[in-house]
């Protein structure tokens, strides 16, 4: 699927966009299953009297928009594959562990553009989020990155030291076109080759400061379905969604070969793909989702704070 210069592309500037990657049916299967997070979302908002019963009526971005601008509260961790990276975990923090969205996990035409970049033993990270991000307008004030803009940062800095010799592979999916408007992923192209930069604390997570990323951001315009690859130290981050009734919806996955240290010991990773071993591969979306309820019921009212970052907020890396 990949050439040569293709690899090439990826190796000089840390990053390559491949069209027409997941099927149609693949895509739309995931995001109906997310707006049906969202109608019983709705539901529920109604039966409390939060929001009049006309919103039953609109289609799902639309659903969710003005839920969130009538109600004040972010959604972002219903639609989320995973726990939370900081704060403490409750024992009935929503996820979205749906089979359609799993089914874009184990993709085989994704496994197989992974497979030319990391091999053929293959792990999926346990780093991963779906992203349902809305217009800036919509937002209540502090939305996380699961709904709002993302800050600059590299993927190898929010994972911990113990991954800095794992070849982490980042795979970013958009399931509605990316446009400049409603929010796209921004690359920095050939930051991967300047080493790990310090992230600080800022209102947009830890992050690179503005002072020392250096080059020009490339805003990156895809297709649903498309995929982007990036390296793990490439320097991204997302804009704000300024449009007005467009919802961008996104996986941000990783993947990399069988054996090396996620960076995310405490959540759980799976085997995808394996010729070694192919017993062991997962298949099952019940066994996946029953992962991630039995890593929530575990960490339940645990506090993650330095459990998952290698930055202390109150250490000095030249953030000010």
């Amino acid at each position: 699927m990949l050439s040569t210069e293709d690899l090439a592309t990826f190796d000089r500037d840390g990053y390559l966009v491949v069209e027409r990657v997941l099927s149609k049916s693949r895509v739309n299967a995931a995001l109906d299953e997310c707006w049906e997070i969202g109608a019983s979302l709705v539901r529920s908002a109604v039966a409390s009297g939060e929001v009049p019963a006309a919103l039953l009526d609109l289609p799902g971005p639309a659903q969710l928009i003005e839920l969130t601008r009538l109600t004040g509260k972010s959604y972002g961790q219903h639609f989320d594959i995973a726990l939370p990276s900081a704060g403490t975990i409750r024992g009935d923090m929503p996820m979205n562990l749906g089979p359609k969205v799993f089914s874009v996990l184990v993709d085989t035409a994704l496994l197989d553009l992974v497979e030319e970049v990391v091999g053929p033993e293959i792990v999926c990270n346990p780093t991963e989020h779906l992203r349902i991000k809305l217009p800036l307008e919509a937002l209540p004030s502090g939305a996380d990155g699961l709904s709002a803009r993302v800050g600059w940062h590299q993927d190898n800095g929010v994972l911990l030291e113990e991954a800095d010799g794992s070849h982490v592979l980042t795979v970013w999916i958009p399931l509605t076109d990316a446009t400049v408007a409603n929010g796209p992923l921004v690359v920095f192209p050939g930051s991967h080759t300047r080493g790990l930069l310090s992230h600080c604390s800022s209102p947009f997570g830890y992050a690179i400061p503005d002072a020392k990323l250096g080059g020009d951001p490339l805003p990156l315009e895809m297709p649903a379905g498309s995929v982007l690859l990036m390296h793990k130290r490439t320097i991204h981050g997302s804009l704000d969604n300024v449009s007005r009734s467009d919802v961008r919806a996104s996986l941000d996955l990783r993947y990399q070969p069988a054996g090396e240290p996620t960076g995310r010991p405490l959540y759980p990773s799976f085997l995808v793909r394996s010729a070694r071993a192919p017993e062991d591969v997962l298949t099952s979306h019940d066994v996946w989702a029953s992962a991630w309820l039995a890593t929530r019921d575990r960490l339940a009212e645990r506090e993650l704070a330095g459990a998952m970052y290698r930055w202390d907020s109150g250490a000095d890396y030249g953030c000010a």
